[in-house]
């Protein structure tokens, strides 16, 4: 493969999930874009609904997340304001493209 075509290659997509009590830890890892921001979406309206007052999205792993993935990410906090959980974000790497310092 050419040196040019390995940065162009896509980062597989995963969530990692780790309940603590009444929290739990969504930890999306690779890309988080248009195409993937709907299963973080559905695993925290999922989680919320199992009965996890705070979920904490920790956008640690995260190689790339574009406004898609951001404009969720606000979404989420409205939606939490009016449903009654809470919700804390942990702010990604400063390599992550896509997200302005």
């Amino acid at each position: 493969m050419p040196h040019r075509a390995r940065h162009l290659a896509i980062a597989p997509f995963g969530l990692r999930v780790q309940p603590d009590r009444a929290s739990v830890r969504v930890a999306p890892i690779g890309e988080l874009d248009l195409a993937t921001v709907d299963r973080l979406h559905a695993t925290v309206e999922e989680l919320v609904a199992a009965g996890f007052e705070r979920v904490v999205i920790d956008l640690r792993e995260l190689v790339f997340i574009d406004c898609a993935g951001m404009r969720r990410a606000v979404r989420a906090g409205r939606a939490q304001r009016d449903a009654g959980w809470r919700l804390a974000l942990i702010q990604g790497p400063r390599r992550c493209a896509g997200c302005s310092r």
